[in-house]
């Protein structure tokens, strides 16, 4: 008799016997948890470097992803401030899909820009904030690289010019225009290569800009790169100013030959 009776400590019976029990102590513990939506951004903060104030940026992507396990219902999703947004996402993202948020920047005025993107949902967490960062510029130069190829050591080049504009509504007063070694943010030169040179003084500069520049106006920056030794060189020409995002910068590159 005894062996036809299962024995209550036999794995199924004991959870039949939690179950029961929990019923009325604990419904929770043999009930499903409730479906929820979860939401997954690729961002906290996106920033974007100097821009020319009334001028847009091209835009930067971040992905919303439902991590969760039912439909994420977007009630709201805007970016404030010099901030825009456009979007694939719809009203409602289903479970284990993503959609794509571009955000575009066109700065109001010189210096440092906030903003926020703010996603309203229905998952735990809503709203979902993003910072969003970027430097108002009412300076434009026109490029960003100067190369230098096949230079005769000791022999000055052709010059090359870069064209400096005031893009502001007030007057841009300039500090300096100066040529200096291109380091990196710990102070190092750059480059990995053992004869690549990194000293400014290879590189020359002239300008008829003086220390101020009316608004819309333009002026010329002339630089000459005369190699000391053959092998490659890099400096940076350096823009100081009050128009937002000072110090501008632009790469200078050349390689000498014997």
């Amino acid at each position: 008799m005894k062996a036809l009776m299962p024995s209550v400590l036999e794995k199924p019976y004991r959870i039949a016997i939690l179950c029961l029990w929990s019923l009325f102590a604990a419904p929770a513990l043999c009930m499903p948890a409730a479906a929820r939506a979860t939401v997954r951004l690729t961002r906290a903060t996106l920033t974007f470097s100097s821009q020319g104030v009334a001028t847009s940026s091209p835009s930067q992507p971040i992905t919303l992803s439902n991590i969760g396990t039912a439909p994420l219902v977007i009630a709201k999703l805007t970016a404030s401030g010099d901030f825009s947004e456009s979007n694939n996402c719809g009203g409602e993202l289903a479970v284990s899909t993503s959609c794509t948020i571009n955000i575009t920047f066109r700065p109001a005025a010189r210096g440092l820009r906030k903003g926020t993107l703010t996603i309203l949902d229905n998952a735990t967490g809503s709203p979902h904030v993003i910072r969003l960062l970027g430097v108002g510029t009412q300076v434009k130069l026109s490029v960003d690289t100067l190369s230098f190829e096949g230079q005769p050591v000791r022999n000055p080049g052709h010059h090359k010019l870069v064209t400096l504009t005031n893009i502001g509504n007030t007057p841009l007063r300039i500090a300096a225009i100066r040529i200096t070694p291109a380091v990196s943010m710990w102070g190092a030169p750059l480059g990995s290569s053992v004869s690549s040179s990194h000293r400014a003084d290879e590189f020359t500069e002239t300008n008829g800009c003086g220390t101020s520049l009316a608004q819309g106006a333009s002026c010329t920056i002339s630089v000459t790169f005369t190699p000391r030794r053959a092998g490659s060189s890099t400096a940076w020409l350096i823009v100081s100013d009050d128009g937002g995002g000072s110090p501008q910068r632009i790469t200078l590159w050349g390689v000498g030959l014997r």
